[in-house]
């Protein structure tokens, strides 16, 4: 009797072990999905960078280092750039952006500025912009929070920005024309 009570024991307090380190697990995979920002940094720091690239990367989410400032995101076979701008206890930002070549017909053309332009004036989710060297549509928006970054919240935003992308793609037929 003593060895079966002695036994219940041990398999309750085995088990009791199991649960806590079930929820210490669950706990640390619930920290990892949040992120805290702890300090301020500079309005665009290369140590900034590198908190968001590692945050991105314990949630699975494929990011690669283009420079100090830029990570390249690959979300849903769509690839993004991504500059954070952290401030701690004010609006934080992470600065998401996708390009799409002009074709060569088009390059630094008074007409893509025009269809850009209209663009913006028909779209509210971002900025549309021609880039510096006249052969690339660059599409921007933000990723807005105080101190705290969800990852449901990042992978919901790329998901919602792409669609919205590709919904004015079809929306507005000329884009086939100006864009690969």
């Amino acid at each position: 009797m003593r060895k079966l009570q002695f036994l219940a024991i041990i398999i309750a307090l085995l088990g009791g072990c199991a649960a806590k380190q079930n929820k210490t697990n669950q706990d640390l995979t619930s920290l990892n999905e949040i992120y805290h920002l702890e300090r301020d940094y500079a309005v665009v720091d290369d140590e900034a960078t590198t908190a968001i690239q590692e945050f991105l990367k314990a949630n699975s989410i494929d990011v690669t280092r283009h420079d100090d400032y830029i990570l390249l995101v690959n979300y849903g076979a769509r690839k993004f750039t991504m500059t954070p701008r952290l401030l701690k206890g004010q609006l934080s930002r992470l600065v998401v952006r996708r390009h799409y070549s002009i074709r060569e017909d088009f390059h630094r053309s008074t007409e893509i500025v025009n269809f850009v332009f209209n663009l913006n004036q028909r779209t509210n989710f971002g900025q549309f912009s021609v880039t510096g060297d006249g052969e690339s549509l660059m599409i921007r928006s933000s990723i807005t929070f105080v101190d705290n970054l969800d990852i449901k919240e990042v992978r919901k935003f790329l998901t919602f920005f792409n669609d919205l992308i590709y919904a004015t793609i079809e929306a507005i037929p000329e884009t086939h024309k100006y864009l690969y």
